[in-house]
C-alpha cells in the first residue's frame, strides 16, 4: 500500500517546487480562477495557451499535465477539472483528491494538492480523499510488485486554517478506518475464517484499549443462541460471537450497540449460489469489518458515548451439519425460526446478536449487512439504505452520511410485509415472498429489538465494488465507517 503523509500550509502553490502539483480548476472560469492565474502568470501564460489549445475548460473528470523545465517550479504540474461551482461538493472533494493520490508515480516524493475550496471541512474531505485514492490491496503479490517511496503530501490555500493539524489528525483516523475495512473484505475467505476474524478482532482491540469478550462455539451453545450456531453449523470454524466495548470516562446513559454481520464466506449453504453470484462473497463479512474499525477508532477520537461493537462471525457452508430448508431453530430470544431460504442467513446471526446487545444493556442498535440483494435493485451498486421507524435516528444517519460524502437512502418498512415472515409451523420464516426482500430482512431484524430504537443499514451494493471507483480500486470500499464515525462523534447518551 502507498505511504503518506498529509500536511497544510497556507500560501502559494508553486512554494517548494514538489515533484507533483495538483490544481483543481472550477469549469467555465479558467480567466478567473486565482488558482489557475497564480500558476499561470509564474509560467508566463504557457499553462493558458495550452488549455486553450486543448480545449481544456475545467469540466469534471478532465485534466491537463505539463512538465516545467525549470528546477525552480514543481517536476509536473496538473489541472484537474472541478465541474461547476454549484456541484462542489465534500464528495466531490474527496474524489477530486483520490484521483490526485492516483497521479503519483512510485517515485513522487512529495506533491502539493491545491484545495478547490477554502475552509476546514474541504481540508479533511481533501486529506480523506487523499488516503483513499492512495490504497492498493498488494499483500499477496510476490512478482512486479511496486515498492513506493513514501509521498509527502501538502494541502495548500490561501487563508490560514486555525486548527488544521486537529483536522488532518481526525482525518487520518476516517481514514484508516475505512482502509481497515478494505483490507479485511479484501483478504481472502481462506485467510480470514472466523477463527482469525475472531482473533484479529480480539488482538486489536485490546491493543486499541477496549474492553473485548469472544464468545466461541460452546459458550453460544450454553447461551443458546440457535440461530447463529445453526448458519455456522456447515463449517468447522466457528462461529463467533465478539464484543467490544468502549466506555470513556464520564459517559452516562445505556450504551449503544453497532452489530456487524460477519459472514466470512456465504456459499449459501444447501441453497448453493450460483457461479457469478459466489464470487465476491469473502466480502460477506463487510459489517462486522465495518463495525470492528469503527470501534478501533473510538478512543483515538475520544467519543464520549459508551458504545457496544458485537461481531457476529461465521461462514454459511454446505456441509454434513449444515442447517437444511425446512429446520425449525430456536434463537437466542426464544423465538422459532423456519428456515425457507438458507441463503438468507444474514439476518440469523444478527438476529441473536442483537437479543445479546439488547440483554448487555443496550439503548439504541444499529447493525450493518450485507444483506440483501434487493437492495441493491432498489438502489444500485452505489448507495446503501436505510430502515428504522424512528424518524430521528434516521434523520441524524442521513445526516452522518452528507458529512461523510456516503449515500444513504431511507426504505420504508411497511407493517403490510410482515404477514410474509409468518410460518405455519414456528413463529417466524427467515424469508417471505420475491417482492419487498430488503424491507423483509429489516422487519425480521426488528422482531428481535423488543421496542429499542434500531435501525437497518443494508450495505450490501456499496460495500464491495467490482470495478475501479472514485475513491478507490476494485473490492471493497469500507463504505458506512466514516457515517458511523460521524453520527458516534455528534451523538448523546440514550
Amino acid at each position: 500500500m502507498r505511504v503518506i503523509s498529509v500536511t497544510y500550509r497556507a500560501g502559494a502553490p508553486l512554494a517548494g517546487a514538489p515533484d507533483l502539483l495538483v490544481v483543481p480548476v472550477l469549469e467555465g472560469g479558467l480567466a478567473g480562477d486565482p488558482r489557475f492565474a497564480e500558476v499561470d502568470a509564474a509560467l508566463n501564460g504557457f499553462p493558458g495557451r495550452l488549455a486553450e489549445r486543448e480545449a481544456f475548460t475545467g469540466r469534471f473528470e478532465s485534466e491537463l499535465t505539463l512538465t516545467p523545465s525549470i528546477t525552480s517550479h514543481p517536476s509536473r504540474i496538473t489541472f484537474l477539472g472541478a465541474g461547476k461551482a454549484g456541484d462542489l461538493s465534500l464528495s466531490r472533494i474527496q474524489a477530486l483528491a483520490a484521483r490526485a493520490a492516483r497521479l503519483a508515480t512510485p517515485r513522487t516524493a512529495s506533491a502539493t494538492l491545491v484545495l478547490p475550496a477554502e475552509g476546514a471541512d474541504a481540508l479533511a474531505a481533501a486529506a480523506v480523499g487523499l488516503r483513499l485514492g492512495a490504497y492498493a490491496f498488494d499483500r499477496y503479490r510476490t512478482r512486479d510488485r511496486d515498492d513506493p517511496t513514501p509521498t509527502a503530501w501538502t494541502l495548500t490555500s490561501a487563508i490560514d486554517l486555525p486548527g488544521a493539524t486537529a483536522t488532518l489528525v481526525r482525518a487520518d483516523v476516517h481514514a484508516s478506518s475505512v482502509l481497515g475495512v478494505r483490507d479485511l473484505v479484501n483478504t481472502p475467505a481462506a485467510d480470514l475464517t472466523p477463527r482469525t476474524f475472531a482473533e484479529h478482532a480480539r488482538t486489536a482491540g485490546l491493543a486499541a484499549g477496549l474492553d473485548v469478550e469472544v464468545l466461541d462455539r460452546n459458550a453460544l451453545a450454553t447461551l443458546g443462541a440457535g440461530l447463529l450456531l445453526a448458519v455456522g453449523a456447515g463449517g468447522t470454524d466457528g462461529p463467533y460471537l465478539v464484543r467490544l466495548s468502549w466506555r470513556p470516562t464520564g459517559a452516562v446513559g445505556a450504551p449503544i450497540a453497532l452489530v456487524g454481520k460477519g459472514v466470512t464466506f456465504d456459499a449459501g449453504g444447501l441453497h448453493l449460489k450460483p457461479r457469478g453470484g459466489i464470487d465476491d462473497m469473502k466480502g460477506d463479512m463487510a459489517g462486522a469489518a465495518t463495525v470492528l474499525a469503527v470501534m478501533l477508532a473510538l478512543p483515538r477520537l475520544g467519543v464520549p458515548v459508551a458504545v457496544d461493537g458485537w461481531l457476529a462471525v461465521a461462514d454459511n457452508l454446505v456441509g454434513s451439519n449444515a442447517m437444511r430448508p425446512g429446520d425449525v431453530i430456536t434463537s437466542l430470544s426464544g423465538r422459532t425460526v423456519e428456515v425457507v431460504d438458507t441463503d438468507a442467513e444474514g439476518r440469523l446471526v444478527l438476529a441473536d446478536a442483537i437479543t445479546l446487545a439488547i440483554r448487555r444493556g443496550a439503548g439504541r442498535v444499529i447493525d450493518v449487512a450485507t444483506l440483501t440483494g434487493a437492495c441493491v435493485v432498489a438502489l444500485g451498486e452505489h448507495a446503501a439504505g436505510v430502515f428504522t421507524t424512528d424518524d430521528a435516528l434516521a434523520g441524524a444517519l442521513l445526516d452522518a452520511g452528507a458529512r461523510a460524502g456516503e449515500d444513504l437512502w431511507r426504505l420504508p418498512m411497511y407493517e403490510a410485509l410482515r404477514g410474509q415472515l409468518h410460518s405455519d409451523i414456528a413463529d417466524l420464516k427467515n424469508v417471505g415472498e420475491r417482492w419487498g426482500g430488503a424491507t423483509q430482512g429489516a422487519l425480521f431484524l426488528s422482531d428481535f429489538t423488543d421496542g429499542h430504537a434500531h435501525a437497518h443499514l443494508d450495505i450490501a451494493g456499496p460495500s464491495f465494488l467490482k470495478k475501479e471507483h472514485a475513491l478507490g480500486p476494485r473490492g471493497g470500499t469500507g463504505f458506512a465507517a466514516r457515517t458511523l464515525l460521524e453520527y458516534l462523534e455528534r451523538a448523546s447518551a440514550v
